[in-house]
């Protein structure tokens, strides 16, 4: 029998050296698994995991419980499968709802599996420091009472380390010790546990020990081939492991797996507590270094650098987001967008030639990358815009060529001062909705269409954006007076450590510029009128919401124009949303025209134009004045037509007819 190390039939053992995984640093799941542990699964037991009868599994399930301060351990086959296996777990009588960061793994990388394998309602809510989860955080979205309205928490998941950035041990103390007494049970993803442990903030008992369960990963920085452990109380443990086996993860022969995990955990991680003996500690030294190289160079780092993970700004130093992927390819290294993630088989000549890809980025010498896709690492939301569509609006917008990869209030201000709101069409799908604004038919949408539009035009160039649904507060007399149900939409745009109100849709008193959400300053709108947030419970409710107000001019009264939150919303919410919207007799668009064109001399916006049902009144930054009145049909598309160069079909000026908002058709 040949040795491990040697070839068999003349072929190369992979196992041997570290080969690709030397030079590829996308992520930590990169490294290759070593002789050591091909050693272990040639002498490992292969007995039945399902009848939990294989004694190397079995060994380290007690071995992690141990070292972790629990009473029992479940091996799984992903951190995945780790998470949700866990949450499942938890969630035992509906109605339930899961607390959890934005960012976590569990809401933008595992599926859906929260939602599709429990039901549960998902409330990711946003780190006001911008790096970890705070209990006041938590607090502010948690749901205690039994309100049959509501949907109670029952679980928070954490999540550490996230994005490289640790959650401090007091931290979790606090939002675990407040989450028990309250009766909530609390998961951590620990899949980078190690990392967090290794950087000195708190040994790994210390961290494992106050989770109601935690899942590690064996794959993500140690090394192992495959698997994840979730540790656990041994009644915990025993349900885990039916819901394991429910969605395919028994495992037969696993002691393969587990024995190359135990060689993971104790030689890349070490035997010590705080994982001081292993091999990560030089990983964390050699990320401090990378951003040495790339700060000495002008560059910036989009959030600092705490473990092994380094975060660059790629916008900052005006490059595109394949730009260093591209200049990489020619070092011999593999590097995935802003993100640098250092692992144990990185090597020093790997840092060496990362160091001359820097060089040559901040020479701007080099060839930039003509694809403009976002990695997963920048976003796990991709644009629905074509390169083709993007250019397309750009012409459409007269947007200046400086402003289309920088954020610039220009931006949301061009694209109000061209197609501007206008409620003439409902149009439902996006595919659709792209090519005939920007292309076709040359005019804007509704709010939905017009926020969406803009949507995906800022996911497309990078911008960290999610879009969140709003509440309109409507004046006059009758049933649909006061505060409306969802019948608005608003994008929540990030950047730095700062969120911002971008609202392209709402017509003539819309924010002509992104509002920071920070409660308080006013801003200068069109003209005279300013605008403000205010965050504050409505009429009714305990929950505070951000709420829109807007000031014609200094000696008049603030008006509440719309409320909204900061959860995002998803398709299947806007579907329901533009449905009701433009088929219910209470919603505003079903009963009434409003048509927006806004005034400008060069980027400066001073005025608008309005058509209100059968009206056109200007503004030019002071009052309004009634240009015209259309008494018929056939006056108020002549006057789309003269005033907003909007010509309808004859189709189109048919389809008005029967519903509340058309007007005579003729003068008699």
């Amino acid at each position: 029998m040949a040795s491990l190390s040697t070839a068999s039939n003349n072929k190369a053992n992979t196992w041997q050296g570290v080969g690709a995984a030397e030079f590829d640093l996308r992520s930590d799941t990169m490294t290759k698994p070593t002789i050591s542990m091909l050693e272990a699964i040639t002498q490992t037991t292969l007995l039945d995991d399902v009848f939990c009868e294989d004694p190397v599994t079995n060994d380290l399930q007690a071995y992690v419980a141990q070292r972790t301060n629990h009473e029992d351990a479940l091996l799984v086959m992903s951190g995945t499968m780790g998470n949700q296996v866990a949450i499942r777990t938890h969630l035992v009588q509906p109605p339930y709802s899961v607390i959890c960061d934005r960012r976590s793994h569990i809401v933008c990388h595992e599926a859906g599996g929260v939602s599709s394998l429990t039901g549960a309602t998902v409330q990711p809510i946003d780190a006001k420091n911008g790096s970890y989860l705070t209990l006041e955080d938590i607090q502010k979205y948690a749901v205690l009472d039994d309100d049959i309205h509501h949907c109670p928490t029952k679980l928070i998941s954490l999540e550490n380390t996230l994005d490289g950035r640790v959650l401090p041990l007091a931290e979790a103390r606090r939002i675990t010790e407040w989450a028990h007494a309250n009766g909530i049970k609390v998961h951590l993803d620990g899949a980078r546990l190690w990392e967090a442990v290794v950087s000195g903030a708190g040994s790994l008992p210390e961290y494992a020990s106050l989770f109601d369960s935690v899942s590690l990963c064996f794959s993500k920085g140690l090394g192992a081939p495959i698997g994840s452990i979730i540790v656990g109380s041994r009644e915990f443990i025993k349900k885990a492991r039916w819901f394991r086996k429910a969605i395919g993860g028994g495992v037969r022969q696993a002691g393969v797996l587990a024995a190359a995990a135990r060689v993971a955990l104790d030689e890349t991680f070490g035997t010590d507590p705080h994982g001081q003996d292993g091999k990560l500690r030089e990983t964390h030294t050699k990320a401090k270094k990378v951003t040495e190289m790339w700060q000495n160079l002008g560059g910036k780092l989009s959030q600092p650098t705490e473990t092994n993970m380094v975060w660059l700004d790629l916008d900052a130093a005006g490059l595109g987001p394949n730009d260093l992927g591209e200049i990489g390819k020619e070092k011999g290294l593999k590097l995935l967008g802003n993100r640098i993630v250092i692992h144990y088989q990185v090597s020093e000549e790997a840092i060496a030639r990362l160091g001359e890809v820097f060089e040559l980025a901040m020479s701007g010498n080099y060839q930039r990358s003509t694809d403009k896709s976002l990695p997963i690492s920048m976003t796990s939301i991709s644009s629905a815009l074509t390169g083709e569509q993007v250019d397309a609006y750009f012409e459409r917008i007269q947007l200046p060529k400086a402003y289309h990869r920088d954020w610039d209030p220009a931006l949301d201000l061009s694209f109000l001062s061209s197609p501007g709101f206008k409620g003439i069409t409902f149009q439902q799908s996006l595919t659709k909705t792209c090519p005939f604004i920007m292309r076709k038919r040359r005019r804007g949408g509704y709010c939905m269409e017009n926020n969406i539009l803009f949507h995906h035009v800022l996911l497309f160039l990078g911008f960290e954006v999610y879009l969140a649904g709003a509440r309109l507060f409507r004046v006059g007399d009758g049933k649909s007076a006061g505060w409306s149900g969802w019948e608005h939409s608003v994008n929540i745009v990030t950047l730095g450590q700062q969120r911002y109100l971008v609202d392209v849709g709402y017509g003539g008193n819309g924010p002509r510029s992104p509002l920071p959400l920070v409660e308080g300053p006013v801003h200068e709108n069109i003209g005279t009128q300013t605008m403000r947030l205010a965050y504050e419970p409505l009429p009714g409710s305990r929950q505070r919401q951000w709420i829109y107000y807007t000031r014609n001019a200094e000696d008049q009264l603030w008006i509440h124009n719309y409320a909204f939150t900061e959860m995002e919303f998803f398709q299947r919410d806007f579907e329901l949303m533009s449905f009701f919207t433009s088929c219910h007799s209470d919603c505003f668009l079903t009963s009434h025209l409003l048509v927006v064109k806004y005034l400008r001399e060069g980027d400066e916006v001073y005025g608008k134009i309005v058509l209100d049902d059968d009206k056109i009144k200007k503004n030019d930054g002071g009052k309004n004045v009634l240009l015209q009145t259309c008494m018929t049909e056939r006056a108020r598309v002549e006057a789309l037509k003269d005033q907003f160069g909007i010509e309808l079909t004859e189709e189109e000026q048919n389809g008005i007819q029967g519903r509340m908002s058309a007007l005579a058709t003729s003068d008699s």
